[in-house]
């Protein structure tokens, strides 16, 4: 026959180890939700990081080629008044251009 003593041990044992397998159970639930939520966060901020590079690559684009397009305009106005000059005309002082470009209406979003 089986002794009471070694039923009760046993029965107790069980137990701590139920008890023990549901609270490390309980803290790994919680430790992924955590991660899950700093898994989410950790791919906005990549999100994020990538669409702002994408946005300077496009702003540094545009601002290389409004300096083409002058350098190119200088160049042309360069070419007028040196023929100007081999005509015997001399040109006329450049008007100030604060006052004769007219300023934006919707000036762009920074």
């Amino acid at each position: 026959m089986i002794d009471t003593t070694l039923l009760v041990a046993l029965g107790g044992g069980a137990g701590i180890t139920l008890l023990l397998r549901e609270s490390v159970s309980v803290v790994a639930s919680l430790r992924n939700g955590i991660s899950a939520r700093e898994g989410k966060r950790r791919v906005d901020i990549v999100q994020q990081r990538d669409e702002a590079i994408l946005r300077a690559d496009r702003e540094e684009q545009r601002a290389d080629d409004e300096a083409n397009k002058r350098r190119t305009l200088l160049e042309y106005v360069s070419k007028l008044r040196r023929r100007l000059i081999e005509n015997g005309i001399e040109p006329d002082e450049p008007p100030d251009l604060g006052t004769t470009i007219r300023k934006p209406i919707n000036p762009p979003k920074e």
